[in-house]
């Protein structure tokens, strides 16, 4: 105003040079307010557009992640849950298992006590049963041996001697008679205590059979042993698998979290910068 003012001054004074010169002042001076006009106007849709997409990306990014967290807590809760399931469910079956194992293992070694007890008493009454048998047969089994070596010379005496031929003949009939007499005793001995052998004898096998048995036993116990230790490991290895999971959901966690901070703090940097070019909007207004 004051440029026109003087413009107008000058044409009423007839100065036109300076007239036009202030003209020129005056055109140039528009334009340089339309440019800044311009600018401001530029500057105030960037500056609306940052702020929209500051809020769009804060919304959506920070939204995304929150769900991501609840997510993780989630799976971490079903995780932990399961966890917690098989801890109790194995710790169970494996503490019943060893009770069982044990009661079985306790059952095993009496009855192998009692087995070694009656095999040793077994062993002991055949033993005794087999003396007495060999006791009596003793003199008779001498007796025998002496009556078949009086046989044998007598029937070398019978080809030396031709002429007692019929002497010896009937000696040796009297002593084939008492040889059959005492094979009668002899079997009637072994008839008397045959059945006592035997019961004997079958007794021993008995319990012989039970201890075979008894081991068996033992080596099934042994293996279901062996079988319960490589089942605890594998729910060892198991539950270290859960630990794992759940520390690497935890870390994922953490990570998110800071880069949300991060986001975070570049989101307040922007809006730093938003804020500054407000306030140049401001002084150029």
């Amino acid at each position: 105003k004051a440029k026109e003012q003087e413009m107008s001054e000058a044409s009423a004074k007839e100065e036109y040079d300076i007239a036009d010169r202030l003209q020129d002042q005056i055109d140039e001076f528009e334009q340089k307010a339309e440019a800044e006009l311009k600018l401001v106007n530029s500057l105030e849709d960037w500056k609306s557009q940052l702020e929209e997409r500051i809020r769009n990306v804060k919304t959506s990014f920070v939204a995304q992640q929150r769900a991501d967290v609840e997510k993780l807590a989630y799976l971490a809760m079903k995780v932990q849950t399961e966890r917690e399931t098989f801890v109790e469910t194995c710790e169970g079956e494996i503490k019943q298992a060893k009770a069982e194992l044990a009661n079985r293992q306790r059952e095993i070694d009496e009855n192998e006590q009692g087995i070694k007890s009656k095999l040793c008493e077994s062993t002991a009454k055949f033993e005794t049963v087999t003396r007495k048998v060999d006791d009596e047969l003793l003199p008779y089994t001498k007796k025998l041996g002496k009556l078949e070596d009086s046989i044998a010379t007598v029937d070398k005496a019978i080809n030396e001697l031709e002429k007692l031929l019929k002497q010896r003949i009937d000696q040796k009939h009297s002593l084939e008679e008492k040889k059959s007499e005492v094979t009668e005793i002899i079997k009637s001995i072994y008839k008397r205590h045959d059945m006592e052998i035997e019961r004997a004898k079958d007794f021993k096998e008995r319990f012989e059979r039970k201890i075979m048995v008894n081991e068996e036993y033992k080596e099934d116990l042994s293996r279901e042993i062996e079988a319960l230790r490589i089942k605890e490991q594998d729910y060892e290895q198991q539950l270290a698998n859960f630990d794992s999971e759940l520390s690497g959901i935890s870390k994922l966690t953490k990570d998110i979290r800071a880069k949300v901070r991060q986001e975070e703090i570049e989101l307040e940097c922007e809006s730093t910068i938003a804020q500054k070019y407000d306030e140049k909007l401001q002084e150029l207004r």
